[in-house]
């Protein structure tokens, strides 16, 4: 299983301005501002401090927190952004546009069309903006149903996924097509669909047959709420591999 869960942001301000305000560090900040400014502080200033100070330990926290979710993104596509997709005209332009505005959508085409570059690019801009978001092969979201079945419970697998601001389902044609999946990928969606939270499927399939592989119901949940975008460009690891 390839599958490397994103970290939760589990910053807690009242529980660092609890520690902060009752630390060393800050009444010697305050007899410092005393003695160069000749004027007693007050508990407005000292309130002042240690919010300043609960700021910059909250900016350090999610600077590492990004770092570390980073590191849960293959090698391959870590230092990628939306401006190395290269757009060849204002379709392509539009594409970029969707994927960063971290609305729903299904993505199809050929292999090597930058489907999967652009997901990992909207993940890191979600975690930019604070939010709960991640990648997963649906091949790994399967196998974690499929092994809850043997003593845990496929409806908390269900849930941690319901959970995530953003999700993306990779190489969703890249299944056995039995019916426990279709039927815990259409529970995914729908959760996720009444909870308001955007998916974006990813499939190679044509668009002939990408109701057959995701689902009708499923496939309407997404697409009505995003957009169905078909990658017709030239497969980009074949151009690397001819440079």
């Amino acid at each position: 299983m390839s599958f490397k869960k994103c970290l939760k942001n589990n910053f807690n301000k009242n529980a660092v301005r609890g520690r902060v305000s009752k630390s060393d560090q800050i009444y010697l900040m305050l007899i410092e501002q005393e003695q160069k400014t000749g004027v007693p502080t007050t508990d407005v200033d000292l309130a002042n401090m240690v919010e300043i100070e609960v700021t910059i330990q909250e900016e350090a926290y999610n600077k590492e927190l990004f770092h570390q979710r980073c590191h849960t993104i293959p090698l391959r596509y870590r230092d990628y952004t939306f401006t190395d997709y290269k757009c060849s005209d204002n379709r392509d332009r539009a594409i970029v546009a969707h994927m960063a505005s971290g609305r729903p959508g299904i993505l199809h085409g050929a292999n090597g069309t930058g489907k999967t570059m652009l997901a990992y690019c909207a993940i890191k801009q979600q975690w930019e903006k604070d939010r709960y978001a991640q990648y997963i092969l649906a091949a790994d979201y399967f196998d974690m149903i499929k092994n809850s079945f043997n003593g845990g419970d496929p409806l908390k697998v269900l849930a941690e996924f319901t959970e995530y601001d953003y999700l993306v389902v990779d190489e969703i044609d890249k299944k056995y097509g039995t019916q426990t999946e279709h039927i815990y990928l259409y529970r995914l969606i729908n959760e996720r669909y009444d909870a308001m939270k955007p998916t974006v499927l990813i499939s190679n399939s044509n668009r002939a047959d990408l109701e057959t592989v995701i689902g009708i119901s499923a496939f309407s949940r997404v697409a009505g709420e995003g957009m169905i975008i078909e990658f017709t460009g030239k497969d980009y690891r074949k151009k690397e591999r001819l440079k």
